[in-house]
């Protein structure tokens, strides 16, 4: 891995390195520590420790003396090996220095350890001593190599510490600067706050009197830090009062053998280990605690379950996948229903052939990879399952438990990992026409539709770039064939946009190139003049640039030009609208876009086995199954570092810390490549369908293909059936291995099992759409503009003045009395009036604190009224949206707004709106009518919501806390 992929593998687990480095003291804290685990000097450097151990008196020159008298007396190889030590001998300390390496070779192998034979029986017959003094001194320059090794990891584990330590800093000042936080930042400052002591006891007894049940769904998948939020927030379940109140659950849904996210740091060991600990606490608490087993099955049919425990049955098989328990055993619900597993044989690969020393490798008899060929047979496979013509009575073009004929979308191709043969299946699937959605991520600047457009706005940018400029006359935007760019590049005396300009001018309005030129100079003009979503949106617009790509490319261009598109228009909102400023931004991030196929895609999907977690297919299919784990490389978090990444640097360094960790991280790499294997034959619901390829490396013994062949050897010979396979069109000539089926429950019978199956009909083809299909949509209708009427857009009535000393205060009691209306009937009567000085006090401002009683009793008063009871009471609410439609004069109006008080009787419903800082006026004849607008909208919105009821409507003056009701005769005049 390059420096930089593991600064972004440190700094993607910044939570688990900032806790490390506040734990040991900060980052040269945590260089000390690194060092001292390494056994490294803190104060050494590799070239000085070398030096010193070619210093006169680090090495036995006597010694070394009788090694060389022994090698002369031994073989030819043996003198030459004499030459090397005794010019090493003889050299110069520096000299020495710069032949060491040589040297070292004539005692240690290349991986440092000591070479199996020193010297030969005829050397050491010369000298009975000398082997004990070679061995003595191989052992010297194998410490030296190892602490200069050790020395080398501690100097590159260190800078990328120091590094990622500032960049963490650096991106943290960041977000406090702007007041911002990521999800770790939640999870950590959640699991600090429930940790801390202060505050958190009282967010804890906040949340204890909230917090009753917990749910925790994938629990297999939960890291650490999420499991101290779990825990802090059941705390109280088990202690105390908490133990004995009334029923509080905790509910974990999770399966160890699932658990495959170990770069999202999710371990089934802390999943095995919470499981103990709240196991223990619930006994203590004297609490009902159950383990439900995970063995039930509403998804797979009975073959399915029967060839997965077969193979989880054996040892191998078993590690890492089962925890706490001695085997696999599932219990189907699909009882007797048809299901259908095979393996088939693996597809070698090519033999070599002798090609003469010039023959071009492009030449057509190329061997064809293994891997391709299993594209092609796979693709041929699933065209015959989903275009077997109706009313065949081919059983395998059936889908017996929906009793119809297979379709695209009931396949799903899983894979371990994205590489070259998703984009040959998916190749292959295009070219015999069955519908595919493609890959489930994709690496936006990757997608052919992206890299059109951003050629298209680099020559808008720079025409003079001509490798550019016919890359977009090549593409689906213009179409250019190979003999019409040809014809344009060959032989042209400038550039290429000069001599499209010269061959448009003098063509026909309908040459290629006259076109061309015409449509790419429209675009150059727009620019300077339009933002990058604008220029694009004008190109797949109006330009018909949408279907062209859509012809070329297919539908699955859809995905990615919408996510383009979508970027485009949040690079403006983010920054300045230039067209060179996005592009930059949109290759150097090189962002990766995940495609939803949960549901509704009417196509074979192909996705890997991580992204199809929680999804099922009634067909699944397993292709690269031969193909074990690449080996650990890159970042490690070893237990002996309390928490520090490490970084081996090279193989060649490993030193006895490095190795283990290697060993380890190859263990619980294996182990979690056997719990995805669980996961991938789980998604099948009817059939599975197991193929791989071979490669001129023997697969290792745990590959997924080898577990399952041993698992179908479980089930026994009888239980399988061997059934012959097609050769390839290819090698038609070839030989073919039988592939093995494993069935369960009764099948289609061939006579009477088309009935019905021909519910799916086939897909319609282009030319069968109607015509509306080929028009564009219509405008949708301008929806209605909604009616405010707590904000009025018509200008209001004028404020009281606040310029005044005495209107000042009257501004500020208004706005206190509004407050007070608003919260103190939700208080009970007995602590209103403390409640009320409270809220003044906590308002006022200067002296005003003088007027606070004269507020407060003339609240009350308004409160305590007899004749306004009814509108405090228990059946008002105060602040209550509404929204609906009424019929206004002009036809319909969209009413939203928020009634100050409101209060819902069986036969009459009453609203109050309070009006605050505005003149009052002295009868109801002289409310403004901007006001009366108002109060008759939510009176016609209230009369569809609750009709057959009467609606009063009332105003609240808090200047002088005058009330009065709105006649029916004045609303009515004021409707919208």
């Amino acid at each position: 891995l390059s420096f930089g992929e593991l600064l972004r593998a440190m700094t993607g687990e910044r939570a688990r390195l900032g806790h490390a480095l506040r734990r040991l003291g900060g980052v040269e804290a945590g260089v000390s520590e690194v060092y001292r685990v390494l056994g490294a000097d803190l104060s050494g450097d590799p070239e000085t420790i070398r030096r010193e151990g070619v210093a006169e008196g680090a090495f036995d020159r006597s010694a070394l003396r009788r090694i060389l008298a022994a090698l002369r007396a031994g073989t030819d190889a043996e003198d030459r090996k004499a030459d090397t030590l005794e010019t090493w001998l003889d050299a110069a300390p520096e000299d020495r220095f710069n032949l060491l390496s040589r040297y070292e070779g004539l005692f240690l192998r290349k991986d440092g350890e000591v070479r199996d034979r020193l010297l030969s029986k005829g050397a050491q017959a010369a000298d009975p001593g000398v082997l004990e003094i070679a061995e003595m001194e191989a052992g010297r320059l194998r410490d030296l190599r190892t602490r200069v090794n050790a020395t080398r990891v501690a100097e590159a584990n260190a800078a990328l510490l120091r590094l990622g330590g500032a960049i963490l800093e650096r991106y943290d000042s960041l977000k406090r600067s702007r007041a911002l936080f990521d999800y770790d930042d939640l999870i950590l400052l959640a699991r600090d706050l429930l940790k801390g002591e202060g505050a958190a006891a009282w967010v804890l007894y906040k949340l204890d009197g909230g917090i009753d049940h917990i749910l925790i769904d994938e629990a297999q998948d939960t890291n650490p830090e999420q499991w101290e939020v779990i825990r802090s927030l059941t705390a109280e379940y088990f202690a105390g009062e908490g133990a004995g109140t009334d029923p509080r659950t905790l509910f974990v849904v999770g399966d160890a053998k699932q658990s495959i996210y170990s770069f999202q740091r999710a371990d089934p060991a802390t999943f095995d280990r919470m499981r103990s600990f709240f196991s223990e606490k619930v006994e203590a608490a004297r609490k009902r605690w159950e383990a439900v087993p995970m063995e039930v099955s509403f998804r797979s049919t009975e073959a399915v379950l029967e060839v997965v425990d077969a193979v989880f049955s054996r040892e191998e098989a078993k590690r890492g996948v089962i925890f706490g328990g001695t085997e696999i055993s599932h219990t189907p619900v699909r009882e007797n229903e048809p299901g259908v597993v095979e393996l088939w044989p693996p597809i070698p690969p090519p033999e070599e052939t002798e090609r003469e020393s010039w023959t071009l490798p492009l030449s057509g008899d190329q061997p064809i990879p293994a891997r391709t060929r299993l594209a092609r047979r796979l693709a041929r496979q699933i065209r015959h399952w989903t275009f077997e013509p109706a009313g065949s009575t081919d059983t395998e073009c059936h889908l017996e438990s929906a009793g119809r004929r297979i379709v695209p979308a009931d396949i799903l191709i899983l894979v371990r990992r994205r590489g070259a043969f998703v984009e040959e299946i998916v190749r292959e699937l295009k070219a015999l026409e069955v519908p595919v959605a493609g890959v489930d991520r994709m690496v936006l600047t990757e997608q052919l539709v992206v890299q059109d457009l951003v050629a298209l706005g680099r020559t808008m940018l720079q025409p003079e770039d001509d490798l550019t400029l016919a890359c977009v006359l090549k593409g689906p935007l213009i179409g250019f064939d190979e003999e019409e760019l040809f014809a344009l590049a060959w032989d042209r005396p400038g550039t290429l946009w000069d001599a499209l300009a010269t061959k448009a001018r003098g063509s026909g309005p309908d040459h290629p190139c006259g076109r061309a030129w015409r449509e790419l100079s429209a675009l150059w003009s727009l620019a300077d003049k339009m933002p990058p979503f604008e220029v694009f949106s004008e190109v797949l617009g109006p330009r018909n640039g949408a279907r062209r790509i859509f012809g070329r490319l297919g539908a699955e261009a859809a995905d990615p030009l919408e996510e383009f598109l979508s970027l485009a228009l949040s690079y403006e909102r983010d920054a300045p609208p230039s067209l060179e400023g996005f592009l930059h931004w949109l290759e150097a991030s090189a962002l990766e876009v995940k495609r939803n196929m949960e549901h509704g895609v009417p196509a074979v999907r192909v996705m890997t086995v991580h992204g199809s977690k929680g999804l099922q297919a009634p067909i699944v299919v397993l292709p690269d199954t031969l193909q074990g784990p690449p080996a650990p490389s890159g970042l490690f978090w070893p237990k002996p570092l309390k928490g520090l990444p490490f970084w081996p640097v090279r193989r060649d360094y490993d030193g006895e810390l490095a190795a283990e960790i290697r060993r380890e991280s190859r263990r619980l790499q294996e182990e979690e490549y056997r719990r995805l294997l669980y996961v991938a034959m789980t998604r099948a619901q009817d059939r599975l369908y197991v193929c791989g390829w071979e490669t001129k490396q023997a697969a290792p013994s745990f590959a997924w293909y080898n577990l399952i062949k041993e698992g179908f050897a479980q089930l026994g010979e009888d239980a399988c059936e061997a059934l012959p396979f097609e050769p390839e069109p290819e090698e038609p000539n070839a030989s073919v291995e039988p592939r093995l089926r494993y069935c369960s429950g009764a099948s289609v019978d061939k006579a009477g099992g088309t009935q019905g199956l021909d519910a799916v009909p086939p897909s319609p083809s282009r030319d069968s759409l109607p015509e509306w299909t080929k028009q564009p949509a219509p405008p949708e209708p301008q929806p209605l503009s909604p009616l405010r009427p707590s904000r009025p857009s018509a200008p209001e009535p004028s404020l009281l003045s606040p310029l005044s000393r005495v209107t000042a205060d009257r501004f500020q009691r208004g706005l206190i009395i509004h407050r007070l209306l608003q919260a103190l009937p939700e208080v009970g009567e007995d602590r209103r009036r403390d409640a009320a000085r409270r809220i003044v006090a906590a308002e006022v401002s200067g002296d005003f604190h003088l007027q606070i009683e004269e507020i407060v009793e003339e609240t009350m008063t308004v409160l305590e009224s007899p004749a306004l009871s009814g509108l405090f009471g228990p059946q008002s609410r105060a602040e209550v949206p509404v929204i609906g439609t009424i019929k206004g004069r002009d036809g319909p109006v969209v009413v939203s707004g928020q009634v100050d008080r409101l209060i819902v009787r069986d036969e009459e419903v009453s609203i109050v709106d309070y009006k605050t800082n505005r003149p009052p006026p002295e009868d109801p004849a002289g409310v403004p009518a901007l006001y009366l607008g108002q109060m008759a909208a939510y009176r016609a919105l209230l009369q569809d919501i609750y009709p057959g009821r009467r609606i009063r409507c009332f105003l609240l003056w808090t200047e002088n806390l005058a009330f009065m009701e709105l006649t029916e005769d004045l609303l009515s005049k004021a409707t919208p």
